[in-house]
Protein backbone atom coordinates (compact mmCIF):
# COMPACT_ATOMS: atom_id res chain seq x y z
CA UNK A 1 0.00 0.00 0.00
CA UNK A 2 2.87 2.55 0.94
CA UNK A 3 4.87 1.74 -2.38
CA UNK A 4 0.79 2.47 -4.21
CA UNK A 5 0.81 5.81 -2.40
CA UNK A 6 2.65 6.93 0.46
CA UNK A 7 0.07 8.10 2.54
CA UNK A 8 0.98 8.93 6.32
CA UNK A 9 -1.42 6.13 7.02
CA UNK A 10 0.72 3.80 4.98
CA UNK A 11 3.14 5.23 6.95
CA UNK A 12 2.46 4.61 10.41
CA UNK A 13 1.21 1.14 9.19
CA UNK A 14 4.68 -0.09 7.59
CA UNK A 15 6.55 1.69 10.73
CA UNK A 16 4.32 -0.61 12.87
CA UNK A 17 5.04 -3.72 10.75
CA UNK A 18 8.79 -3.10 10.87
CA UNK A 19 8.81 -2.62 14.15
CA UNK A 20 6.97 -5.86 14.89
CA UNK A 21 10.13 -7.38 12.93
CA UNK A 22 12.36 -5.97 14.19
CA UNK A 23 14.03 -3.54 11.88
CA UNK A 24 14.35 -0.43 14.09
CA UNK A 25 15.81 2.53 11.81
CA UNK A 26 13.09 1.55 8.65
CA UNK A 27 10.70 1.69 10.99
CA UNK A 28 12.15 4.92 12.89
CA UNK A 29 12.01 6.45 9.25
CA UNK A 30 8.30 5.62 8.63
CA UNK A 31 6.98 6.32 12.19
CA UNK A 32 8.81 9.74 11.78
CA UNK A 33 6.59 10.17 8.69
CA UNK A 34 3.40 9.64 9.82
CA UNK A 35 3.95 11.75 12.83
CA UNK A 36 4.45 14.34 10.88
CA UNK A 37 1.01 14.85 9.36
CA UNK A 38 -0.42 16.39 12.00
CA UNK A 39 -3.05 17.10 9.84
CA UNK A 40 -4.25 13.33 8.91
CA UNK A 41 -7.58 12.79 11.11
CA UNK A 42 -6.12 8.61 11.58
CA UNK A 43 -2.68 10.02 12.46
CA UNK A 44 -4.57 12.16 15.22
CA UNK A 45 -6.64 9.19 16.19
CA UNK A 46 -3.57 7.18 16.91
CA UNK A 47 -1.12 9.66 17.50
CA UNK A 48 -0.12 8.26 21.30
CA UNK A 49 -0.02 4.97 20.08
CA UNK A 50 2.76 5.90 17.27
CA UNK A 51 4.22 8.06 19.68
CA UNK A 52 4.85 5.84 22.26
CA UNK A 53 5.80 3.10 19.25
CA UNK A 54 8.49 5.32 17.88
CA UNK A 55 9.81 6.22 21.21
CA UNK A 56 10.30 2.22 21.93
CA UNK A 57 12.15 2.44 18.60
CA UNK A 58 14.49 4.95 19.24
CA UNK A 59 16.06 3.25 22.07
CA UNK A 60 16.99 0.86 19.07
CA UNK A 61 18.30 3.23 16.76
CA UNK A 62 21.85 5.03 16.61
CA UNK A 63 23.37 7.48 14.12
CA UNK A 64 26.52 6.99 11.97
CA UNK A 65 28.31 9.74 10.07
CA UNK A 66 29.94 7.91 7.26
CA UNK A 67 32.97 10.34 6.42
CA UNK A 68 36.28 9.61 4.24
CA UNK A 69 37.70 9.36 0.49
CA UNK A 70 37.86 9.21 -1.96
CA UNK A 71 35.10 11.54 -3.12
CA UNK A 72 32.44 9.29 -5.33
CA UNK A 73 32.98 5.91 -3.66
CA UNK A 74 29.78 3.87 -3.16
CA UNK A 75 29.24 3.32 0.66
CA UNK A 76 26.81 0.44 1.98
CA UNK A 77 26.07 -0.73 5.49
CA UNK A 78 25.20 -3.66 6.11
CA UNK A 79 24.74 -4.68 2.75
CA UNK A 80 22.56 -1.81 2.14
CA UNK A 81 23.67 1.03 -0.43
CA UNK A 82 23.11 4.12 1.17
CA UNK A 83 25.22 6.53 -1.10
CA UNK A 84 28.11 8.29 -2.40
CA UNK A 85 31.03 9.39 -0.69
CA UNK A 86 31.18 12.33 1.01
CA UNK A 87 27.76 11.28 2.64
CA UNK A 88 25.83 14.46 3.73
CA UNK A 89 23.51 13.33 6.38
CA UNK A 90 24.12 10.44 9.21
CA UNK A 91 22.42 6.99 8.81
CA UNK A 92 19.91 5.99 10.93
CA UNK A 93 21.34 1.91 11.91
CA UNK A 94 19.83 -0.55 14.46
CA UNK A 95 22.57 -1.31 17.57
CA UNK A 96 24.93 -3.61 17.70
CA UNK A 97 27.52 -4.00 15.26
CA UNK A 98 27.62 -2.21 12.35
CA UNK A 99 29.83 -3.05 8.71
CA UNK A 100 30.45 -0.43 6.59
CA UNK A 101 31.67 -1.25 2.85
CA UNK A 102 33.05 1.30 0.44
CA UNK A 103 33.92 0.42 -3.26
CA UNK A 104 35.07 2.40 -6.07
CA UNK A 105 36.99 1.71 -9.25
CA UNK A 106 40.67 1.76 -8.82
CA UNK A 107 41.19 1.45 -5.25
CA UNK A 108 40.56 -1.52 -2.62
CA UNK A 109 37.81 -2.36 -1.55
CA UNK A 110 37.03 -1.16 2.55
CA UNK A 111 35.11 -3.54 4.91
CA UNK A 112 35.26 -2.29 8.41
CA UNK A 113 33.16 -3.05 11.57
CA UNK A 114 32.01 -0.50 14.40
CA UNK A 115 29.66 -1.29 17.35
CA UNK A 116 26.82 1.57 17.85
CA UNK A 117 24.81 2.34 20.85
CA UNK A 118 21.01 3.23 21.12
CA UNK A 119 20.55 6.80 21.26
CA UNK A 120 24.76 7.79 19.78
CA UNK A 121 25.58 9.59 17.11
CA UNK A 122 29.01 7.99 16.19
CA UNK A 123 31.36 8.94 13.44
CA UNK A 124 33.15 6.41 10.99
CA UNK A 125 36.01 7.10 8.90
CA UNK A 126 36.18 5.42 5.37
CA UNK A 127 40.13 5.67 3.98
CA UNK A 128 40.14 3.78 0.56
CA UNK A 129 43.87 2.95 -0.84
CA UNK A 130 44.74 3.24 -4.30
Amino acid sequence: AYSAKATPRAAAQLGLAEYALGQWAEAEGHLVEALRAKQDRWVQKHRATLQESLDYVRAHVGRLEIRGEPPGAEVRVNGKMVGHLPLVDAQAVTVGEIEVEARMKGFVDFVGRTKVEANRYQTFVVRMVP
